[in-house]
């Protein structure tokens, strides 16, 4: 495959060039953490979603693995001079799995459901803050006009829940909205089909025989197995009844069994994604600036990857944990007992005080508050754990933190270091779960977000780092290293960028 990219803005188009050959197929078994709340890409805000829409729903534009931009349902794309709108020109005769043709009036039928108030969206908020008008002036061309200038956008469509395509004939077919089915029939142009979703279970998909890039893809399809202890997943992988591990990979504690393995391989990711503490500076104690800023220099970050994630991680300073965006000198806020202590004093509390924190039922975020607690008792912290169901905790939305007022969060790295910073770090993002507002970080994120040239934006998020690091609004502990167990005999894969982009079109069995 090639690509040819002509300029960032005023023009920029890709082509693509198809490749082909004799591969193996069968059912791919993934041992999957977790099962989804619906496979409705445009009303949830749950991350597991990523795991099923990569292998079934489409997008117009996808990622390279150096996290560069390609094409998919759109052929290619043209950029404005002045950077406010992206015209897509389309495959002809790409189908949904339904049958229903993929064109620009269904691409912009999916825009069009995702900012109307009256279906919920999460994704409303996100794109309401920077899509002006969606035309199809044809049926292969789509036009989205933005507010202002906007880099990240292009990144989001081709890797964010914003880009998916579903089909509206399905919706309508099944019923959408939050009592409707569509949610648990999914339909997309991808290369995998739905079949199945047994609830705690699993989720099973079979080839898109008439997948437009054809032979692709390789496999007869997956079955994706809900295995939320880490434990069953590796013995699955080391005795053969699984194929893949998550994209979450495992802690260390089980490394070293699935490296001894003669039928699993190992392959690793550094940077993959991030381990941070948000916190709602508006509520007691929270608006305490200094009582956060103690919370944020006691914790120790050696300890915390070495408790939670079985010393599988590297220590993280900022949102942006890889790519143009990430500044390996710049660590602000490191940990420091001295003067964790000193502001407690300054805070009000030389005695101690209790805070509370919400975690998750399950998994490593359960073990990042427990060794958070011992952590912060060292300075007279006690931290009261609120279990929140895992629906609940990853559905959260902005303003959505007032009980218990700082959660444990974690995200998966992104193309554009903008986004995730837009999202939980300026007052109109849709994940600023604690309603944080700061004019003047705001104002950089904005800045940043017009800026082309990407050495002049990094300076910009430097400085939104630093910010938001010595606000005590988010505390960043870890760099994530993602673990990716699978068959021996599983050929073509390779670490997707971001982590959770792994479509299988290009794998299969050499068996």
């Amino acid at each position: 495959a090639y690509e040819i990219s002509l300029g960032l803005v005023g023009s920029e188009m890709c082509i693509r060039d198809r490749d082909s050959g004799p591969k193996q197929g069968g059912f791919l078994r993934y041992a999957a953490e977790t099962t989804p709340d619906t496979l409705d890409p445009h009303l949830t805000a749950v991350s597991d979603i990523y795991q099923f829409g990569f292998m079934s729903l489409g997008r117009l534009l996808e990622l390279n693995r150096d996290g560069s931009i390609k094409p998919l349902v759109a052929k290619s794309w043209t950029v404005s001079a002045d950077g406010s709108q992206v015209t897509f020109e389309l495959e002809k005769g790409v189908k949904f799995h339904d049958g229903t043709v993929a064109d620009a009036n269904a691409i912009k039928w999916n825009f069009d459901r995702m900012m109307d108030p009256d279906e919920g969206s999460p994704q409303r908020a996100d794109l309401q803050s920077k899509l002006g008008s969606i035309e199809a002036p044809d049926s292969s061309t789509i036009v989205l006009t933005l507010i202002k200038a906007f880099r990240p956008f292009i990144p989001q469509i081709a890797s964010e829940r914003v880009g998916w395509t579903v089909s509206p004939a399905a919706v309508d077919k099944h019923g959408g909205g939050r009592n409707g089915d569509y949610g648990k029939n999914p339909v997309g142009t991808g290369p995998y089909k739905f079949v199945e979703w047994v609830p705690d279970q699993k989720v099973v998909f079979e080839r898109n025989a008439d997948f437009w890039d054809s032979p692709k893809p390789y496999l007869d399809g997956i079955v994706n197995l809900a295995l939320p202890d880490p434990g069953v997943r590796v013995a699955m992988l080391r005795t053969g009844e699984a194929d893949y591990g998550t994209y979450t990979g495992v802690s260390g504690v089980h490394l070293p069994l699935l490296e001894g393995s003669s039928k699993v391989k190992v392959v690793q990711q550094v940077g993959a994604g991030n381990g941070i503490f948000q916190i709602n500076t508006t509520i007691p104690p929270f608006d305490n600036k200094a009582l956060r800023q103690a919370f944020a220099y006691a914790m120790d970050r050696e300890a915390l990857i070495t408790g939670a994630w079985g010393g599988v991680g590297i220590p993280g300073y900022l949102m942006t944990p890889l790519g143009w965006g990430f500044n390996p000198d710049l660590k602000p806020m490191q940990t420091d007992l001295v003067k964790a202590k000193e502001k407690m004093i300054e805070a009000g509390f030389p005695d101690g005080t209790t805070m509370p924190i919400g975690c998750a039922a399950s998994g490593t975020y359960g073990l990042v508050c427990e060794v958070a607690q011992a952590l912060a008792a060292e300075i007279g912290i006690k931290l009261e754990p609120h279990i929140i169901l895992n629906n609940i905790y990853f559905n959260r939305q902005k303003g959505a933190m007032s009980d218990p007022g700082m959660m444990n969060r974690g995200w998966s790295v992104r193309v554009d270091p903008h986004t995730l910073l837009q999202f939980m770090g300026h007052s109109k993002g849709f994940h600023n779960l604690g309603a944080y507002v700061n004019p003047e970080s705001d104002a950089l994120i904005d800045k940043a977000s017009v800026e082309y040239d990407t050495a002049k934006a990094r300076l910009l998020y430097d400085q939104i780092h630093t910010i938001l690091a010595e606000e005590a609004a988010m505390v960043w502990y870890l760099r994530r290293i993602n673990i990716f167990a699978m068959s021996a005999d599983l050929e073509g894969f390779k670490p997707p960028m971001p982590p959770v982009n792994q479509t299988f079109r290009d794998v299969w069995f050499d068996r």
